[in-house]
């Protein structure tokens, strides 16, 4: 019932196809619509499907931009980001939504899937996770639980070498 726009990620060169129905007969509107569709050889500004596993994530470029959205509540959408030395990892979600409902769970992890930080949001959001080590890490986006929104997120993922400006894990012990 209104305005929308949304990026996909493709893997390779081909035919694609864009399908424009109503989502049921309730809600149809026989009323004319506009529709534009466009391509760029941008690699690594929109997610690709399927992203839902650590080993089939995305690669984040560092600092850059990316695209994406929750297909479905039960969507996972991964992202791997390299830092070359240890420090800290800037996350940057744009939500589709502003609400004080948490929509989103934003969770950085280490290479084992260790949770290094997360935030739960249905707003804008930045944190930040300290690292211990050069290496891969991941970013990744899931539904948070009873809310549900499709609408498409911007999520940027910086490294920096700044030791001490986070929280490193693991830290729970006085030892």
């Amino acid at each position: 019932g209104e305005d929308t726009s949304f990026s996909a990620g493709i893997e390779a060169a081909g035919s694609y196809y864009v399908v424009v129905g109503a989502p049921s007969s309730y809600s149809h509107d026989s009323g004319e619509y506009g529709l534009t569709a466009s391509t760029s050889s941008a690699v690594g500004t929109a997610e690709t499907e399927d992203n839902s596993t650590l080993e089939s994530a995305d690669v984040l470029v560092d600092g850059q931009e990316l695209k994406g959205q929750l297909s479905a509540s039960s969507d996972i959408d991964a992202f791997l980001i390299t830092a070359a030395s240890a420090g800290t990892i800037e996350v940057e979600f744009d939500a589709p939504t502003d609400s004080w409902a948490e929509y989103f769970t934003v969770t950085v992890l280490d290479q084992s899937g260790n949770v290094l930080a997360a935030q739960d949001t249905g707003e804008d959001t930045s944190f930040s996770a300290g690292i211990e080590a050069a290496g891969s890490y991941y970013v990744v986006v899931t539904n948070e639980s009873y809310y549900y929104d499709s609408g498409e997120y911007g999520l940027t993922a910086s490294t920096s070498s700044a030791v001490g400006t986070a929280e490193t894990e693991d830290n729970s012990t006085l030892e």
